[in-house]
């Protein structure tokens, strides 16, 4: 459901001690409280259980490759636009 509210009105409506997050889409605003339950993923979780059991067997580890380390660290402190489409070929 979508309700129009002067901004005023809008900000009348939240606690002084809430926390908002405010997402920005060209001309839309979307206004979301902040809750402190934690979103869980399992298939995140499944993979952090799978990579810490390779990380105490010593399985499955490889340093980074050199060429992968510079590009890190040559974006580091940059900003990374992640709705730019790649273009060109993806070493993985």
């Amino acid at each position: 459901m979508t309700r129009e509210y002067k901004i005023s009105a809008a900000l009348k409506m939240v606690d002084v001690d809430e926390t908002m997050v405010f997402d920005y889409e060209e001309d839309r605003v979307t206004v979301s409280r902040v809750t402190d339950e934690a979103h869980e993923d399992p298939a995140i979780a499944s993979f952090l259980a799978l990579l810490e059991k390779d990380i105490r067997a010593g399985q499955n580890l490889a340093p980074i490759p050199d060429n992968l380390m510079k590009i890190l660290l040559t974006s580091l402190g940059g900003e990374v636009d992640l709705r730019v489409d790649i273009e060109g070929d993806v070493e993985l």
